[in-house]
């Protein structure tokens, strides 16, 4: 599925598809074929997890199609997306990068990114003014936008910022990715955060600011809302023990016994009871 031969234009794309920038999501403008309508999203999965579209009998990767629709060229090299989801192809995730180059986050120097619980706070380059400058922050929606056109992939009125390996939303300035809750509280208080920025619901993509909270270590960890990955359960604070369930909360970094139960539920229960009484951090 290789489009680096095709006589696809931009003009003929924009002709039958119309692509949201924003959301990366294709429709259809114009029918092509039996299968097409008009206002149908388009685009299918291929085998190795990417989407396609077919467009006068041959298939095109969307990712790149997203390209040539915005910058009216095909891109030279392989599209990366900055958040590993092939899938997510708004243009912010995209981007145009030699094969032999490395990912985005080994890449550039990484300041106040990634996991809350492991962010280096040494290496403040951005100011507020020119955080102010160049990016415009919605305080009561999270979201931000370029001021300025940056490049081709950033331009002016454009939603910036795109999911880290960790899940957290980053932001790419001056070579340098800043975690957005960081910026977010930089933008509007004129000052980094002392300590770990919270997300209070627990959703490290809602960057409101009334959604963030400058909070030391412990109240963020207390504030833990899913259980790890490794946890068969998938309930936070319960783990199996002899075909029962037991519940187990840290306080103070010592952990303590709550009980053992019959169902994962009941232990779950019990161990939110016993989080709300001693996790003055938490927002459950």
């Amino acid at each position: 599925m290789s489009d680096c031969d095709s006589k696809l234009t931009a003009e003929q794309l924009r002709q039958v598809l119309h692509y949201d920038a924003d959301t990366g999501i294709f429709r259809w403008i114009k029918k092509t074929a039996k299968a097409t309508h008009i206002g149908d999203i388009a685009g299918s999965p291929t085998s190795n997890g990417y989407l396609k579209i077919k467009i006068f009998k041959r298939h095109y990767s969307c990712h790149r199609l997203a390209w040539l629709y915005v910058t009216g060229i095909w891109p030279t090299h392989f599209v990366e997306h900055f958040n590993r989801d092939k899938k997510d192809n708004r243009f912010a995730n995209l981007h145009d990068a030699n094969r032999s180059v490395k990912p985005l986050e080994t890449r550039v120097g990484i300041t106040d990114c990634f996991l809350g619980d492991n962010v280096s706070k040494t290496n403040r380059t951005v100011t507020a003014e020119r955080l102010r400058e160049i990016i415009d922050y919605d305080r009561a929606t999270g979201i931000f936008r370029w001021k300025i056109n940056k490049s081709i992939t950033a331009l002016a009125g454009q939603i910036t910022g795109c999911k880290s390996t960790y899940g957290y939303l980053v932001i790419r300035i001056d070579d340098v990715l800043y975690q957005c809750s960081r910026l977010a509280w930089l933008y509007v208080t004129g000052e980094w955060p002392k300590n770990d920025i919270d997300h209070k619901d627990g959703n490290t993509s809602n960057n409101r600011f009334d959604n963030l909270r400058d909070v030391t270590r412990s109240v963020n960890l207390e504030n833990r809302r899913r259980a790890m990955p490794v946890n068969k359960t998938r309930l936070l604070g319960v783990s199996v023990k002899r075909k029962k369930f037991s519940a187990n909360i840290q306080i103070n970094k010592k952990h303590f016994y709550i009980g053992t139960y019959d169902t994962p539920e009941e232990a779950h229960e019990a161990y939110l009871e016993a989080k709300r009484k001693y996790h003055r951090g938490n927002t459950l």
